[in-house]
């Protein structure tokens, strides 16, 4: 009984009792910052088994809900050569377009190319790509398109060969 009395027992439980105080406020003052920073969302359309845009001067990549569609004016493709290139979105909206391109089987470099949209058509976004010199001949290139809207993102790869 003499314990009770001196406070030496009750220690454990004021640390206890301060602890969740402290823990309380804590999720008081972030919970609300936590509860409306949503994740952004990420997603990556297919592009259609039929897609060759060595033979076809454009490829779709839709999950059924959503669409972009790549369009070369020119689809013989050679390196340090501007290369026109569309981009129309189906049902996408988006704040900014981007190409980033790839060697597929070899690293030729940070090669990104942000587009503008259309001052004439709604969902088409338009500029020009140049690739990088290979010094094997050709290359496969994989052509990343990505639409961003806010914090969300749509990717779509589309993938061929250059000189």
């Amino acid at each position: 009984m003499k314990r009770m009395q001196d406070g030496r027992s009750s220690l454990p439980l004021q640390v206890t009792v301060i602890i969740l105080v402290i823990a309380g406020l804590a999720g008081v003052l972030f919970l609300p910052q936590l509860l409306q920073n949503t994740p952004p969302t990420s997603r990556i359309l297919p592009t259609a088994p039929e897609c060759d845009l060595n033979s076809l001067p454009h490829c779709l990549a839709t999950d059924g809900t959503s669409s972009i569609t790549i369009n070369f004016s020119d689809n013989n493709f050679h390196s340090m050569k501007p290369i026109p290139v569309e981009i129309q979105l189906g049902s996408l909206s988006a704040d900014q377009v981007m190409i980033d391109m790839q060697g597929q089987d070899m690293y030729m470099g940070l090669n990104q190319v942000m587009l503008k949209p259309s001052s004439t058509q709604v969902g088409l976004w338009v500029g020009e790509i140049t690739l990088a010199v290979c010094t094997t001949g050709e290359m496969m290139w994989k052509t990343s398109v990505i639409t961003q809207k806010g914090s969300d993102k749509t990717q779509a790869d589309f993938y061929f060969n250059a000189r």
